[in-house]
């Protein structure tokens, strides 16, 4: 039983999902309170707007504990507006000082939005200074082995993050014997901003109010709940030791270095997904039958070159908008409820096994010497409509008055019907991998650039192939290595979605 047309409602929806979105608009970016008072409380409106076409979704935060803010989420509909009231303490406040409050939001364009409030106060002080270094380490007693890594994640000019960095966190280490290690991170750095709100995702706790101080796997919102909860962990880690609480987070590296390690490994599904994707028979046979029809039509090395060229352009354009637009759906519909993306799970990891099952089945089928048997390839029907896309443009490929240019054309149009006819295929490695995009850490401000790393190496085989038939070799040549390491690609194919479906369970 060939595969049958499973995944064109992917298409069907795309031009809604992709130009569907929501638009956050701020009614000011920033608050010049001017000369003010020592002491005053400070009052200001911020009106945010939803001039999108989607449900706006945006947590608040304060960069300091004198900021009090109304609200600490909003969802906005299309069209619609929300008020959020923002009090500034300015108790013990001098010279001039910059705050900061932070937005996070699902607009596409605008993941994260930093809404400055400037002020001036009698005195030579200068609170603005900023307040992060790149690295500091305080060091008090020596009477356990091993250093606590901890990240302080705060706003410039934040008086309260340099107390507990120099003052409050040291002390409590002093008064338990214990060595630690502070990476001051400063949330106006825009990877700082992202990583923090990665490893709220990724430890399952959200909206911490700010300063958030990160000790092992947890997160420790304010300033009040990082007063409340230090020295008890401090008091467990001298009572029971480091193990008991970061075996796996204790280590001389920061725990930011720790992050960016795991996040690279993370790139290695992706990019194995994408190779093996692209050396998929069904995309290979297609590229076999396009370069033997150049090479009937007359069309030689440097031609077949450009063209190819063209072709791996528009697949490139073309699965990476599929990807968008199957990531917005995907991600819409996982949004809406807890059970609906429980669902999506489920049937994702039953799909890949099932596709594992049948790639084995495939690879026993070549391995005995019958190919046409497998069970994932194209249908006949999706096969003669790729065939057709390429034949239809006969005029240009053999026409003798065909320039460069017109090639070009003609064969990013063939890249484009090849992509959609190609997709019921090819999409059995794609879809699962966006699944996985999904679940990791920071997705929102990464997903191009997962997309992009994945196609870019689902093309890479293309380049190859293209280059190859530039320096002579030929259709039957590129089609007797297919068949001799068909079964070891069937072989791969199993041994992807059996690693995916394990993966997608885990996470």
């Amino acid at each position: 039983m060939k595969i049958k047309l499973t995944a064109f409602f992917i298409l069907l929806f795309f031009p809604g999902t992709v130009f569907a979105q929501p638009s956050i608009k701020l009614s000011s970016i920033s608050w010049d309170a001017g000369k003010v008072q020592e002491g005053t409380l400070l009052k200001r409106s911020i009106i945010i707007s939803n001039t999108g076409d989607q449900l706006l979704e945006t947590n608040v935060r304060a960069g300091c504990s004198c900021i009090t803010l109304s609200r600490p989420s909003y969802k906005i509909e299309p069209g619609q507006k929300a008020e959020l009231a923002v009090l500034f303490n300015t108790k013990t406040k001098q010279g001039n000082v910059t705050e900061w409050i932070y937005f996070d939001t699902n607009d596409p364009g605008f993941a994260n939005i930093s809404y400055i409030i400037e002020a001036s106060f009698a005195g030579t002080g200068s609170a603005g200074a900023s307040v992060e270094n790149n690295e500091v380490t305080k060091t008090a007693g020596l009477k356990t082995a091993g250093i606590i890594q901890l990240t302080l994640f705060s706003s410039p000019g934040c008086s309260t993050c340099k107390a507990l960095k120099n003052e409050l966190i040291p002390k409590l280490a002093e008064k338990y014997g214990l060595k630690i290690n502070i990476t001051a991170l400063s949330l106006d750095r825009k990877e700082n901003y992202e990583r923090f709100i990665s490893l709220e995702k990724e430890l399952d706790d959200r909206e911490n109010k700010l300063p958030a101080l990160l000790i092992g796997n947890s997160i420790l919102g304010g300033e009040q709940e990082i007063k409340r909860r230090l020295e008890n962990i401090f008091s467990t880690i001298k009572e029971k030791g480091y193990s008991s609480l970061f075996e796996k987070n204790i280590s001389s590296t920061t725990a930011s270095t720790a992050i960016e390690n795991t996040r690279y490994l993370r790139l290695l599904p992706i990019i194995a997904a994408g190779l093996l994707d692209g050396v998929n028979p069904c995309a290979f046979a297609t590229i076999i039958f396009f370069i033997s029809y150049l090479a009937f039509a007359g069309r030689g090395g440097k031609e077949i070159l450009v063209t190819g060229i063209s072709f791996t352009l528009a697949i490139f354009s073309c699965y990476t908008l599929i990807g968008l637009g199957a990531s917005k759906i995907i991600e819409m519909l996982s949004d809406s409820m807890q059970i609906v993306r429980f669902i999506i799970k489920l049937v994702t990891v039953v799909m890949v096994f099932i596709l594992g099952i049948m790639s084995l089945y495939d690879y026993i089928k070549c391995r005995q010497g019958k190919p046409k048997e497998m069970k994932l390839q194209l249908s006949p029907l999706l096969k003669a409509k790729i065939h057709q896309s390429i034949v239809g443009k006969r005029g240009d490929f053999s026409g003798k008055d065909s320039s460069l240019l017109k090639l070009m054309t003609a064969g990013f149009v063939v890249g484009i019907l090849v992509s959609v006819f190609e997709f019921a295929c090819t999409g059995q490695i794609y879809l699962p991998t966006i699944i996985y995009m999904l679940k990791l850490p920071g997705y929102r401000f990464s997903a191009l650039g997962y997309l992009l790393l994945y196609n870019l190496m689902f093309i890479v085989p293309l380049i190859i192939i293209f280059m190859l038939a530039w320096k002579g070799v030929t259709s039957e040549q590129f089609a007797g290595i297919m068949y001799k390491h068909l079964s070891k690609i069937k072989m791969g194919m199993a041994i992807f979605f059996f690693g995916m479906g394990l993966l997608l369970i885990i996470s």
